[in-house]
């Protein structure tokens, strides 16, 4: 053996532009060539070192590549600089997946389109360019070239809407383009559908005749023609034919329709009268004035507050009340924003004085025991609060001598709105004195254990306008259950699930992830990088929250997830070993099944082909992260909870494999895919196997496809599918545990 020879050899300046597009730092002067000659040995070659080959190229960067046969060859897209270790190969772009290839010594920065998915179907699918990063898609195209439609993209399905032309949003299309039949398609109150107006000299119908016989007058549409009401009932206004002529300080003139209607107290004591109208389909509102039109004579103005999605009557009830009205006719302008009914309430009562407490400087006194009630929508908004709210707001004092534990309800008289309740401290106007709040259905509870001895305000609101009963109690202080407190909270359970009974618990952790809601905590160890699922089942009236924290003082936590129908699911990647608190919360305060699944981390996989069983991909037995695209692939199986499919075989779909040497709890989640998935489940240990009972699972079933099973050992199959024939990208994360 010949002894090792050193020495530098000359850099070639060439090189070095190459380098520094890829953010590489030139070290040609500072390297070695290390030269080991040796009877029928090779020595490998250092990617870094420049030598002339003898053969008209270098080794690195002279000569062009060529294939076996000694032609030139296409250059590898993938291949970057010069490297050593993995470490010499982060070219700065996130979606690339970056490692050194030790057998030609170069970079290769593979792009991974996954990284780049907004889950965002209309904007289309984006892909990683190497050299720039996630770039925007081409949005799905939805043009038909039809003139009479207006396409568009749906997001919730995933899907393109091609809808008749009808600019004014009347229901009729405009007349020169098929079923149409509006002759004025930019007045919504001129079409085919529309009932023709008497005396206004247009063709409201599109018949072709002006003002028939058959014309409809406007009811009760001016101050000179009211609908008088003299005593308590309910009455149905229609709008149609109506015009927006009066204006007051919650609605502009001509903004809305409008119908007049005369209140009539009769003679004696004054009266109180509520008026509450709700407009189905429209959005109302109310004024009363002492002289109908003058707009300087408005007693009050209600309008609803902004529709919560929630409770579906908000945003379609305006209420008003007046207090101590004196014996006379006012008059009452009910408003709506379209042609159509309304339900008008109105109920005369013993005259009442108005609220005062609308201020902590005038909060009025709760004493414990006592039922209180409470008109919210009645009073202005004085007060900000971290639970929604959108009528008025009341505000009340106690004091406690002592530590103690305090209960307190809202109950709604109604079904015009859900109460929400505040506790504050003696600081009571600002957000920052706000200690808890609720906001839960028609049955408001908040619970505050061990409040030290001191002054307390309880302001309470409403989502849309309900009047309240409002109780105040209190008891002894108590002790707190171990879960209730995030600094002590105990390990997790080693089986790897807990039921909580959440009704002693409070709103005592700092990081919650849902707002007024009371809330557990779980301390648990991470032992190496993981991925988690936390995982909360509950019951159909509540809304939860799982989450995960570091920190008990921490104002957010490191991840939450919330909503409801059951379960919530959170999906923690790559978590760091160390020592964590699992979070779970109950807006209604009911007892939930808590459950963690715990993997090695593990990258998503991509599942390029597995058209059919034969060739399934292999999910391993501790699961993992899976994505694909059956949009290029072939039917193969059917699903029976494709109930909307064409004929079988059905949609396009792909197949993997799962193997349990031991019975175990399943966990299959497909959020994240872009179309409407199907998933499937199959025993047997031969192609495909048999669909296993309650094991279909479409994507409307969860809120994506979701599947949660207890299997025997064995061999299984699971179906990537699409519901009505749809296919596209997918994803699927897999987490199992013993059972």
């Amino acid at each position: 053996m010949l002894p090792v020879v050193t020495d530098r050899l000359p850099v070639r300046e060439a090189t070095q532009p190459s380098l520094v597009r890829r953010g590489v730092r030139p070290m040609w002067g500072a390297l070695l060539a290390v030269v080991v000659v040796g009877c029928g040995e090779e020595t490998p070659s250092d990617p870094f070192l420049v030598h002339d080959t003898g053969a008209g190229g270098s080794s690195a960067e002279g000569g062009a590549p060529t294939d076996a046969g000694g032609a030139p060859s296409e250059p590898d897209p993938d291949l970057g600089a010069p490297c050593l270790d993995d470490e010499q190969c982060d070219d700065g772009v996130d979606c690339t997946d970056d490692e050194c290839d030790d057998e030609v010594g170069r970079c290769r920065h593979a792009p991974d389109d996954a990284r780049c998915h907004d889950e965002v179907y209309c904007d289309g699918d984006e892909v990683c360019e190497p050299d720039i990063g996630c770039v925007e898609g081409t949005p799905v195209p939805c043009s038909d070239n039809d003139t009479c439609t207006i396409d568009r993209c749906v997001e919730s399905t995933h899907s393109c809407e091609y809808l008749a032309r009808d600019m004014d949003g009347d229901g009729d299309p405009v007349w020169n383009c098929r079923d149409g039949r509006d002759c004025d398609d930019q007045n919504p109150r001129v079409s085919s559908l529309h009932e023709e107006v008497c005396s206004n000299g247009v063709d409201d119908d599109c018949d072709e005749e002006v003002d028939e016989d058959d014309c409809a007058s406007p009811a009760y549409d001016r101050c000179e023609r009211p609908l008088t009401i003299e005593e308590s009932g309910s009455y149905v206004l229609s709008f149609v034919a109506t015009s927006g002529d009066y204006g007051q300080s919650c609605v502009d003139a001509g903004d809305l329709l409008d119908v007049v209607v005369e209140i009539s107290i009769p003679e004696g004591p004054p009266r109180d009268v509520d008026v509450v109208v709700e407009g189905n389909d429209l959005e109302p509102a109310l004024a009363l004035q002492t002289e109908c039109g003058d707009s300087s004579s408005e007693i009050s103005c209600s309008r609803p507050g902004v529709r919560d999605p929630e409770l579906d009557q908000v945003g379609r009830v305006a209420r008003l009340r007046a207090f101590g009205l004196a014996p006379g006719s006012y008059a009452l302008l009910v408003f709506a924003n379209a042609e159509g009914e309304a339900a008008l309430n109105v109920a005369f009562e013993d005259a009442s004085p108005p609220p005062e407490n609308e201020t902590c400087a005038s909060a009025a006194a709760l004493v414990p025991g006592e039922v209180t009630s409470a008109l919210p929508y009645a009073a202005a908004v004085d007060h900000e609060s971290a639970c929604r709210a959108s009528s008025g707001d009341l505000v009340y004092e106690f004091s406690l001598a002592e530590p103690s534990d305090v209960h307190w309800y809202a109950s709604s008289l109604d079904a015009f709105g859900e109460p929400l309740i505040s506790l504050r401290g003696e600081d009571c106007a600002s957000l920052a004195s706000e200690l808890t709040c609720r906001a839960q259905g028609p049955q408001a509870h908040l619970f505050a254990r061990a409040l030290p001895a001191g002054k307390y305000y309880a302001l309470v609101s409403s989502v849309g306008p309900a009047a309240l009963n409002l109780l105040l109690e209190i008891e002894a202080a108590s002790e707190p259950p171990a879960t209730d407190d995030c600094t002590t909270a105990p390990e997790f359970p080693a089986s790897g699930s807990a039921t909580l009974e959440l009704g002693e618990h409070t709103d005592s952790i700092a990081p919650g992830c849902l707002v007024g809601a009371v809330d557990a905590a779980f301390q648990l160890t991470i032992e190496e990088a993981s991925d988690l699922l936390l995982l909360q089942n509950f019951s159909a009236v509540d809304q939860t929250a799982v989450g995960l924290t570091r920190d008990c003082a921490a104002p957010v936590a490191l991840a939450c997830a919330s909503g409801a129908p059951s379960p919530s699911r959170l999906v923690a990647p790559a978590v760091e070993p160390g020592t964590y608190r699992v979070i779970s919360e109950s807006a209604q305060a009911n007892s939930v099944r808590l459950a963690v699944f715990q993997r090695p981390a593990t990258n998503p996989i991509l599942v390029p082909f597995s058209d059919d069983c034969e060739t399934a991909a292999v999910i391993p037995e501790t699961g993992g992260h899976f994505y694909g695209n059956t949009a290029t692939l072939g039917p193969n199986y059917e699903a029976s909870c494709d109930s909307a499919r064409s004929g079988p075989p059905g949609a396009a779909d792909q197949m993997l494999r799962l193997s349990l040497s031991e019975p175990r709890r399943v966990i299959f989640d497909m959020r994240g895919s872009e179309y409407d998935t199907l998933l499937v489940v199959r025993e047997g240990d031969t192609c495909p196997g048999a669909e296993l009972a309650s094991a279909c699972s479409p994507n409307f079933s969860v809120a994506d496809s979701y599947l949660d099973l207890q299997l025997p050992s064995g061999d299984y199959f699971v179906q990537i599918d699409g519901y009505a024939g749809d296919s596209g990208p997918w994803q699927l994360e897999v987490f199992t545990a013993p059972l």
